[in-house]
């Protein structure tokens, strides 16, 4: 009687693990599919490509490093920079 009631208890558990782990992974899906829009969409992506006489003579740097460093700094979930929780991280590194 007792081995019936662990096998229900563990077998419950395990199906309670493989939902939530399952919904989880559907709604990191979601912010990834989010932030790729995002990232893809965004007007720096039409200026990173070109050349850097096009870039000077628009009044834009010649490098593209400060537009790729926002790009990948930004949060998925709002599309802006957080610079004081890199702040924190370059003070811990």
């Amino acid at each position: 009687m007792t081995k019936k009631l662990l096998y229900t208890a563990v077998l419950l558990v395990g199906i309670g693990l493989i939902f939530k782990f399952s919904t989880n992974n559907s709604e990191n899906e979601s912010l990834k599919q989010q932030h790729a829009e995002f990232f893809n969409n965004h007007p720096y992506q039409k200026t990173m490509s070109l050349a850097k006489k096009v870039r000077k003579s628009m009044g834009l740097p010649p490098n593209a490093f400060i537009e790729q460093e926002f790009l990948h700094e930004m949060s998925p979930l709002t599309g802006k920079t957080y610079p004081e929780n890199i702040f924190k991280i370059q003070k811990n590194i």
